[in-house]
């Protein structure tokens, strides 16, 4: 998957973006984000989202909070004020990368799908 130049890792991939987003609006836990991200086509596991989790983490960009779940320890995730701005400046270098890779009227066709999925879902 393509990377973005970023920070001190190098690197920000986009499943780290769209593990920042989700955690940007609520609470999040691996299980549910492996399940959020296959709806979009991706195919991940655990042994390949929890580092990206780690991480974040470490880098200050997420929050951990345990909780006790049906008897096991379920780790969520909130992102961090942070985090948040390191998505949003992340959001601006896709952005731009975008409006440069597809013609107006492809951007068209993706901002349509979007407000009538949005239409449908109020």
């Amino acid at each position: 998957m393509s990377d973005i130049k970023c920070g001190k890792q190098g690197y920000a991939d986009f499943l780290e973006l769209h593990i920042l987003h989700h955690a940007t609006e609520e609470q999040i836990y691996g299980l549910w984000m492996i399940e959020e991200l296959a709806h979009h086509g991706y195919r991940v596991g655990p042994s390949h989202l929890y580092p990206k989790f780690h991480r974040l983490e470490r880098q200050g960009y997420l929050l951990r909070e345990d909780r006790l779940v049906d008897g096991k320890v379920r780790k969520y995730y909130r992102a961090t004020a942070l985090g948040a701005r390191y998505l949003e400046t992340r959001k601006r270098m896709v952005l731009e990368l975008v409006t440069e890779a597809f013609s107006i009227e492809e951007l068209e066709q993706v901002i349509a799908r979007k407000r009538r999925k949005e239409r449908s879902a109020q």
